[in-house]
Order: structure tokens, then C-alpha cells, then sequence
């Protein structure tokens, strides 16, 4: 098939700065048309590509060329957003603007886009463009931030884009990080799943199947699986893909799981189910220390002869015998049989 020229991807970003300016505008709150979901492909249409329409450029160029104050909301990008057109467009925001604060230290500049690509002019490439020129300019701005949502079954996951931007930073590791955020409001939902299901993480890494992703453009899709079959492969890339994204739902789960454990009123079922998530990974100190704030709260809830706290030393039991610790183990252990002897007596079965 014949392709179009390859476009020349902009350097530009936007700021912080200016996301939050564009929340709050008239376009995006008071004109909003009723009853409209605010996805980013929305968001794209209705506000981004009317505000171009006459100069048929890309957001940033209009602002660098007509804003005196373009310096403060546009320049190189450091940060190149992967996320999902159909997504909540405030998910994406939220986690952009909790990413700056958290990098305060530098001028962060995010490469999203919606304001960074001109969307007056669909350009098809082929896939040589998607193996060389894509992986360069990944490498130039340095890192990929994937928005993950919802967390069980992400759709980016399902998007050919974002997949192999996922690939390129992790074929350039040396060169490029690869970030992965929750939108705030699927980080205790997250948890919760986690930590109710043992097979949440394995249920939502099963689900990821890079051969049947899909792009905005037939052309764009049919380029990157060329772009796959030529390079890694569909095998390797799904198995890529879900290496680093079985470490990071771990490593989130326990970061998640720290905040909670330093919560004077924490979740002990939380803290408990996802010290049996910890065990069955490997992790025995991590589980032992989650098990150690959990006790603390059946304490103080329930008391000491109670069955839940009795079930948490039983645990702390199977970790201890884990890590070969012998007589810790069996300590444990007596502590829970005697609180169950006390609360159930020798006859419950």
C-alpha cells in the first residue's frame, strides 16, 4: 500500500500550567454541551480542533505563536503521555498535574497528543517509520508516562499505540523510563481487588493480547503489527509487556499498601489479603511486615482472643516456615491454636 509522507512528530509539550488553565476555561465547564462525556477524544474534537480550525496547526504551535506568555505553558517535552482516546480526558489531567507536583524540581512538559500533534491532518506511516524515526523520538524526550485505567481491564493495553510506545521505552530502558499512574480514584479500587482476589493481577495481565489491538486509523494498526512481526514478534511482545507490568501492579499494590498501613484507622482485611498476595509472590519480609501492622489493628479492634487475630498469627506462622524460621513459626502457631482453643473450644471443628 502507499502511504502518506511521515509528519515530523513536534518537540513541543504543554505545562502544567496550561492543563490546569484548560480545565478551567469556558470551553471545557460553562460550554461544555450538556449530557457529553468529557473523553479526550471529545475534548479533541469539540474544543482542541475548533480552536485550531483556522490556522490548521497543532495547540502548541498556536500557543507558542500567539501567546505572549507561551513560554510559561509550552516548550520541549520530557514526558510523552500514552493513553486511550476514550478515556476520561480529567483521569488523564489528574494524573499528568500529580506527576508535576511530584517532579517540582524540574520543568516538566508532557508531549499529549491532543495539543501536540496537528489533528487537521491524518498522516498514515509505514512501518519502517514505526521501527526507526517512532523509537528515535521516544528516546529524545526520555520518558513514557502510561495512564492506566481502569486498572482490571486498561484500555490503552488494548491500543496499538500504546502498546508499542510501552515497547520503544522498553527497548531503549537505558535511555527512556517508563512510568505507570492510576487516575486517583482507581488507586482504592485497585487495592481492594488486589487484595480480594489473589489471581486479580493474573486476570488483568491475561487479558493483554497485543495481536488484537487497535488503532484510531486501519492504516496506523495494520502498520504497527507489520512493525511487530518484523521486529519482536507478538509472542515476545505480549510476554514484554507483562513482565513489567506484573513488577509494577506489585510494587503499586504495596506502596498502596504502605499508605494504608500508616493510616491509624488502616483496612486490616486489606492489609491481610494482600499479605497472602505478598506470600504467594515470594515476598515474605514484605508480607511479614504487612501481617505485623495488621495484628496491630485486630488488637485494637478486636482484641487479642479473637479468631481474626488468631488467623493473622496462623499466617505469620506460614511465612516464618517459609523463610526457614523454625521455631518462630511454631511459636506463632501455638499463639493461634491457643486463642482458637479459648474462643471456639476443642470441639468446633
Amino acid at each position: 500500500p502507499s502511504f502518506l509522507p511521515s509528519f515530523t512528530m513536534s518537540k513541543l509539550g504543554v505545562s502544567a500550567a496550561y492543563l490546569r488553565e484548560f480545565v478551567a476555561s469556558p470551553a471545557f465547564t460553562t460550554e461544555w454541551p450538556p449530557d457529553t462525556p468529557k473523553t479526550t477524544n471529545n475534548v479533541k474534537e469539540l474544543i482542541v480542533m475548533e480552536q485550531t480550525k483556522a490556522r490548521q496547526c497543532c495547540m502548541v504551535r498556536l500557543l507558542q505563536e500567539e501567546r505572549a506568555d507561551h513560554v510559561q505553558l509550552v516548550d520541549k517535552a520530557n514526558v510523552l503521555v500514552s493513553h486511550a482516546w476514550s478515556c476520561d480526558f480529567m483521569d488523564v489531567v489528574y494524573v499528568l498535574l500529580e506527576y508535576a507536583a511530584k517532579h517540582s524540581d524540574k520543568k516538566v512538559l508532557f508531549w499529549f497528543d491532543v495539543f501536540s500533534v496537528n489533528q487537521h491532518k491524518g498522516v498514515r506511516h509505514n512501518s519502517d517509520w514505526w521501527r526507526t524515526t517512532f523509537h528515535e523520538k521516544i528516546q529524545a524526550i526520555g520518558e513514557v508516562l502510561l495512564v492506566l485505567a481502569p486498572w482490571h481491564d486498561p484500555v490503552p493495553l488494548k491500543r496499538s499505540w500504546c502498546l508499542w510506545e510501552m515497547h520503544s521505552a522498553l527497548q531503549a530502558k537505558d535511555k527512556v523510563k517508563l512510568s505507570i499512574a492510576l487516575p486517583p480514584d482507581q488507586r482504592g479500587a485497585f487495592l481492594a481487588g488486589v487484595t480480594k482476589s489473589l489471581n486479580a493481577i493474573t486476570d488483568a495481565l491475561v487479558q493483554i493480547d497485543a495481536a488484537k489491538s487497535k488503532a484510531g486509523l486501519q492504516s496506523d494498526e495494520d502498520a504497527i503489527r507489520e512493525a511487530v512481526e518484523q521486529g519482536v514478534g507478538f509472542d515476545a511482545l505480549n510476554v514484554e509487556i507483562k513482565n513489567h507490568l506484573r513488577g509494577w501492579y506489585m510494587e503499586t499494590a504495596q506502596s498502596l499498601a504502605r499508605e494504608e498501613t500508616a493510616k491509624e484507622d488502616g483496612d486490616g482485611e486489606m492489609l491481610y489479603n494482600l499479605a497472602a498476595s505478598l506470600l504467594e509472590q515470594g515476598e515474605h519480609i514484605k508480607a511479614l511486615r504487612t501481617l505485623e501492622r495488621c495484628l496491630e489493628l485486630r488488637r485494637a479492634e478486636y482484641g487479642e482472643q479473637h479468631r481474626l487475630t488468631a488467623n493473622v498469627y496462623s499466617q505469620m506462622g506460614i511465612v516464618f516456615r517459609n523463610m526457614g524460621e523454625h521455631d518462630k513459626a511454631l511459636r506463632m502457631c501455638e499463639r493461634a491454636l491457643k486463642i482458637e482453643l479459648a474462643t471456639v473450644g476443642e470441639q468446633h471443628p
